[in-house]
């Protein structure tokens, strides 16, 4: 019945709160270790996707309904926050699997979507998961190799960045930089992202200016 709510944008906001608690506990299955896979296996979550893919911004409650999504599909990969970029260490042995569920019916044009038209919060948790995707090889080669998905990425990261008043969410901010970095490190995409950094990036009196609310957190 949601569904149906979506698109003309007709869903009320307690409809919304009925689909977030249902939401709430599918998050709390994809946090769990015991149920993660459950989650992956049956495909739950391709039954969110259309909450993530709203475009409404007027409506306070569409934007809860895409954070909310947006927080199972974190769930699905906050395990792996621990795991540093400098430092090999022990993983879940579900995680190429997760990986490749979250790439194989992509979530990560469905993230970007959420980046663009989000709130700070939920953009925030798009930028982390899109983080996550970059982190591992699979994901790396996914968003770095073909110039299509490279030039995507890359657009949406530079507009958040542009849309950015005063100081950046740190968070936010942080997650982002993660983004470039990975595909920083990817050979064929270096000459592109050097055109595609954003310029406020590049400026040391901006990073200055970011970085001291940053640290001061």
């Amino acid at each position: 019945m949601a569904y149906k709510l979506l698109s003309p944008a007709a869903l009320s906001m307690k409809e919304a709160t009925r689909v977030c608690n249902a939401l709430a506990l599918m998050q709390s299955m994809a946090s769990h270790p015991d149920t993660r896979m459950n989650i992956v296996k049956a495909k739950l979550p391709v039954y969110i996707y259309p909450f993530l893919n709203t475009t409404e911004k007027a409506a306070k409650h569409f934007d809860y309904l895409r954070l909310t999504s947006l927080g199972v599909i974190g769930a699905l990969v906050k395990h792996l926050e621990n795991i540093d970029f400098a430092l090999t260490q022990v993983e879940d042995t579900n995680t190429p699997e997760i990986i490749h569920f979250i790439l194989d019916t992509e979530v990560l044009p469905l993230c970007l979507r959420c980046i663009e038209v989000g709130s700070d919060l939920a953009k925030t948790v798009a930028a982390f998961i899109v983080s996550k995707i970059l982190l591992y090889d699979e994901g790396q080669r996914y968003c770095g190799t073909f110039p299509e998905r490279f030039f995507s990425i890359t657009k949406v990261l530079e507009k958040a960045v542009d849309e950015f008043h005063g100081k950046p969410p740190s968070q936010l901010l942080k997650h982002i930089l993660k983004c470039f970095l990975r595909l920083s490190e990817v050979s064929r995409a270096c000459d592109a992202l050097v055109k595609c950094y954003p310029a406020r990036l590049r400026d040391p009196a901006y990073l200055n200016f970011a970085c001291v609310r940053y640290l001061s957190e």
